[in-house]
């Protein structure tokens, strides 16, 4: 958390009795304690490997349809809950395009579908948001200007998001730097990227349903965070029972079914 800190012999009890300590300044995972007798399951990872290149492609689908899928979800709720005839089409477009997935060869044309739909959701997200919130657009988080306080809780709920994937990935035995619909870069925990993606949407819907229900709870920096926590913490159990089917799917050569926002 930014502005906390912890004595080497606080980082070494952790360590000895397995706790996690993620370092996150900004809101962001940027390096996860590992115990030095933790010893990484290969054969697991050599299978991840060879999956790169034997099935990223798939994979790379399946990342994508969740986020999408689940984006649709979200808009077709408040599509029923307000009868509104624009949210049912673009939540019906949205779910076009993860339909479409399925006919994706490459990855760079899976990420340009994923693009396309993700537009339109935004697009119809924005519509959501009481407009004295000030939310134009999705920002993300090295974008340059102000952030209004509703881009500024979706950037701490997905930061938040990731260092749940990262660890439960890490538990899964699933190498975190290799990734299917993000390219393994270095430094860049790929395959964290990937997981979060189909929970990001359960991020989104906490977002708005606190700029609905109680707007003056974002403009307060503890609060968006205290419910960041929460709807973080909620998803944690989802997020590691992903982990464990995606190296099931890896390791057995099974399909991987995404997760669906309730």
């Amino acid at each position: 958390m930014p502005g906390a800190a912890l004595s080497a012999k606080a980082l070494a009890k952790a360590a000895e009795f397995g706790i996690d300590v993620v370092l996150m300044p900004g809101w962001r995972p940027v390096a996860r304690l590992v115990p030095a007798r933790y010893a990484p399951p290969v054969e697991l990872w050599v299978r991840q490997a060879a999956a790169y290149v034997k099935r990223r492609v798939e994979l790379a689908r399946r990342f994508a349809q969740g986020k999408l899928e689940n984006q649709s979800a979200l808009l077709r709720h408040y599509a029923k809950m307000h009868r509104d005839a624009k949210l049912a089409k673009a939540a019906e477009e949205v779910l076009g395009y993860a339909r479409a997935l399925n006919a994706a060869s490459s990855v760079a044309e899976v990420r340009q579908m994923e693009a396309a739909g993700a537009r339109i959701y935004w697009s119809a997200y924005k519509t959501l948001v009481p407009p004295h919130l000030g939310f134009k657009k999705r920002l993300k988080r090295y974008d340059p200007g102000p952030v209004d306080p509703v881009n500024a809780a979706l950037n701490v709920g997905y930061g938040l998001l990731k260092k749940e994937c990262w660890r439960a990935l890490h538990l899964a035995g699933l190498n975190p730097h290799i990734g299917y619909l993000h390219k393994p870069r270095r430094a860049q925990p790929a395959l964290v990227y990937d997981l979060v993606e189909e929970f990001r949407p359960a991020v989104d819907k906490a977002v708005l349903a606190l700029a609905r229900r109680a707007p003056s709870a974002l403009l307060d920096p503890a609060k968006r965070l205290e419910e960041m926590v929460k709807t973080a913490a909620a998803l944690r159990e989802d997020i590691q029972r992903q982990a464990r089917s995606l190296a099931a799917a890896i390791r057995d050569g099974l399909g991987y079914v995404p997760w669906s926002l309730k």
